[in-house]
């Protein structure tokens, strides 16, 4: 029996008075020595910020993390490589993707004479990956990671070059600083509100509870990232440089040996010397940088840093646990299906599938802006789920007038994240050009109230002259996200988790932020339950891993679980992929119960878990491989009888 098995793949600002050359190469030619030619892609966090001592030719003409990479290489016995750093200060990848910027051009390095880039390093906007109120947006991390890689690879008609062999190095960016005020607004630590808020004060609340919660986001979102790149492109192996994990591994700069810098959140010259150590340690496949500070080649190195031997030591130790036993991702939240609503009139509504590349995408229309509502909405397959959506509080108009188009061709035909129809239109609420009603209000009812919901909103409008910025507050929560509709293609406000009330009821309320002049707008509401499957710690050979797969809204339903070694080659949405039907899979199914694979087929119990897990065998072969996991849970009434399907689980095996 064949089962469709689909899995989810789930502010840097350097200082003003630094120069801001915007690339930059070393001293020798490529190919001068048979090295590897390495291109990094960044922002301050590839420049470094603080260190004059990295800002002047010191380093050979290079500047900034590439050119420490070159150096610890060279300490290493590696023949030096030949590095190229293109950045931008508080940019992403977006920037180096737009049509304005410079930096493709810069792929085309005449001192390659012909050669090809071995390695590309790329490091994005460190608040991207994650849930940041105004500039997180997970996917379009993913989308343009994978974005970037393939300028380099393919080749477009924006520059010449192609480096079909390349490698993709994706720069996981740390947390902010323990005392910063991401995690306690009343922090002192308060410098780049303007930049990572958009606000002069913030008034939210906490972004994060730690940093170890920002940690697991970026960890997350680098991981999803790899796995997109390696789906798309299965003939290369992505590769994380878990910078982020060595500054977790020395406790983010806590003690004696601190990392950052006056901000608390750059790097200082010891946060600098861990990342180049660690982005090192990937690139070479190097995971004793250890021996590299003990035998004294980096003294002229660590002198020119001001960073002491002993403190060097410990920076190692930091970097080669991170490169050998990293903290394994959890796994996205989001299972196969949702629930979308189109609030629509204006443009053409979308009332059943959408026309995407992936069948099946239904949408619930709301037509009415001040008392509209849509009673036992169909989930994205069709499906009926008891679920309505009320309009309690009215918004004041609608537009039609919404941004669609762009690229990220993996998530629609023209680029939009939703159907286009459902993206050029959106009601709003606002103050100024003659309206006056800054609030509108949302119900969903009928939810299951044991179970837990992810919400994702969305809307756009093709101007900036007023604010667009929306806020959106979940009721009886502390939970408020903000969304810029300005000229927006893919951002969007998602809350994670959420309770329903002793009633089965969320409630939404939209409003301009309270501004005098200004818009909030609500074009897309979708909605998942979630059947999550969690593990712990990256098991060796020889060991017993056991998983958890929570799926409170399906209580005594079958559920078929499978590991495979890769995650496919076809990608059906940003976060929507299938495991290999490789030999492991087939095993799981033909093996299922045996001492290897115990409880993975199986029931849901009362409370919709059930608790798979896997006994690695004593095989030395298995060391470095990461394996991929997911459940379906069946029901023989749904299409393909399957209801729902976990996100994917990765281990990778020490």
């Amino acid at each position: 029996m064949l089962i469709p098995l689909l899995a989810l793949l789930g502010a840097d600002r350097a200082i003003g008075q630094i120069p801001n050359p915007g690339a930059f190469v070393s001293s020798q030619r490529a190919g001068q020595t048979s090295g590897l030619n390495l291109l990094f892609f960044g922002n301050s966090y590839t420049i470094s910020s603080q260190n004059s001592a990295v800002h002047t030719p010191s380093y050979g003409g290079a500047r900034g993390i590439p050119e420490l990479v070159r150096r610890v290489a060279i300490a290493a016995g590696q023949v030096p490589p030949f590095v190229k750093n293109v950045y931008e200060r508080n940019k992403g990848f977006d920037y180096h993707l737009s049509a304005a910027s410079p930096s493709l051009s810069e792929i085309d390095e005449p001192a390659l004479d012909h050669e090809a880039w071995d390695f590309v390093v790329l490091q994005g906007f460190s608040t991207r990956p994650t849930h940041h109120p105004y500039t997180g947006n997970a996917r379009l991390h993913q989308e343009n990671a994978w974005r970037m890689f393939e300028e380099v690879r393919a080749g477009t008609t924006r520059h010449s070059s192609k480096h079909p062999n390349v490698t993709p190095v994706l720069y996981q960016t740390w947390a902010r600083h323990p005392d910063h005020w991401f995690y306690d607004p009343t922090s002192p630590h308060n410098s780049g509100n303007n930049i990572a808020i958009g606000l002069s004060n913030w008034t939210g609340g906490r972004l994060f509870t730690g940093p170890e919660q920002m940690a697991e986001e970026v960890r997350t979102s680098h991981d999803e990232a790899r796995q997109l790149i390696n789906a798309r492109t299965p003939q290369v192996t992505a590769l994380v440089a878990p910078v982020g994990d060595a500054w977790q591994a020395g406790d983010w700069g806590r003690g004696s040996a601190g990392l950052y810098a006056w901000d608390y959140y750059h790097a200082n010259s010891r946060g600098d010397l861990l990342t180049a150590m660690t982005i090192y340690g990937t690139i070479y496949d190097d995971k004793d940088t250890s021996r590299i500070v003990a035998s004294g080649a980096l003294r002229s190195t660590l002198s020119a840093l001001g960073v002491s031997v002993s403190d060097a030591t410990q920076l190692a130790a930091w970097a080669d646990q991170a490169l050998r036993d990293p903290p394994v991702p959890q796994p996205p939240q989001w299972p196969a299906s949702a629930v979308l609503v189109d609030f629509s009139t204006l443009a053409g509504s979308v009332i059943g599938a959408e026309q995407r590349p992936v069948s099946g995408r239904h949408y619930n229309t709301i037509t009415d802006r001040i008392a509209g509502r849509v009673d036992d909405a169909v989930d994205t397959e069709g499906r009926h789920t008891g679920i309505d959506v009320v309009i309690v509080d009215g918004f004041a108009d609608q537009t039609g007038s919404g941004a669609t188009g762009g690229f990220i061709g993996a998530v629609n035909i023209d680029g939009s994240l939703y159907d286009y129809r459902a993206q050029r239109d959106a009601f709003f609420v606002g103050r100024g050009s003659g309206y006056s009603d800054p609030h509108a209000q949302v119900e969903l009812r009928g939810l299951n109230p044991t179970a837990r919901y992810d919400l994702v909103l969305h809307g756009s409008r093709n101007s900036t002259t007023q604010p667009r910025i929306g806020h959106f507050t979940v009721q009886g929560t502390s939970a408020t996200k903000t969304l810029d509709a300005a000229h927006n293609l893919n951002l969007v406000a998602m809350f994670s988790d959420l309770a329903p009330d002793a009633n089965g009821t969320i409630g939404i309320e939209i409003s301009n932020g309270g501004r005098s002049a200004g818009f909030g707008y609500l074009g897309v509401l979708e909605l998942r339950t979630s059947a999550r499957l969690s593990g712990g710690r990256a098991p060796a050979a020889g060991e017993t891993l056991e998983m958890v797969l929570a799926a409170p809204a399906h209580p005594g339903k079958v559920v078929l679980t499978a590991t495979s070694l890769g995650l496919g080659p076809i990608l059906y949405g940003p976060h929507l992929i299938r495991l290999d039907p490789d030999a492991l899979f087939l095993a799981t199914f033909g093996l299922a119960g045996s001492p290897i694979f115990t409880g993975y087929n199986g029931v849901l119990d009362a409370a919709g878990i059930t608790r798979p897990s896997i006994t690695l065998p004593l095989l030395p072969g298995l060391e470095g491989l990461t394996l991929h996991t997911a459940s379906v849970i069946a029901d023989p009434s749904a299409p393909g009888a399957v209801t729902t399907t976990s996100n994917t689980w990765s281990m990778r095996v020490r």
